[in-house]
């Protein structure tokens, strides 16, 4: 559960865990909201305690919607968040800004 009231950047806690394709439960509110959309991960209300009880039942209750879940994340971290790939795309943005004074 990586919960938030407020809107913050994009915590690297998130990163690990679609990483090791650790369930996640979100609250739905800024970056995370917008990383949960993108990944199909389940959110809650960040006001309500009784939203993320449901959501954790939910999750506990269907292993169909968790394997799904962690496929989407190992995509989403081969696509976006694998180191070699993030650095050679750091670099390729670098390149453009240098090129492009």
């Amino acid at each position: 559960v990586i919960p938030s009231k407020w809107f913050e950047g994009y915590p690297l806690v998130l990163s690990d865990a679609i990483a090791a394709q650790t369930p996640v439960l979100l609250s739905n509110i800024g970056s995370l909201k917008e990383v949960g959309q993108d990944l199909q991960l389940p959110m809650f209300d960040h006001h309500s305690m009784s939203d993320l009880i449901s959501k954790v039942y939910g999750i506990y209750e269907n292993f169909i919607q968790l394997n799904k879940m962690q496929d989407r994340m190992l995509n989403y971290y081969l696509q976006h968040l694998e180191p070699t790939r993030n650095t050679q795309q750091l670099l390729s943005i670098y390149d453009r800004l240098l090129t492009n004074d």
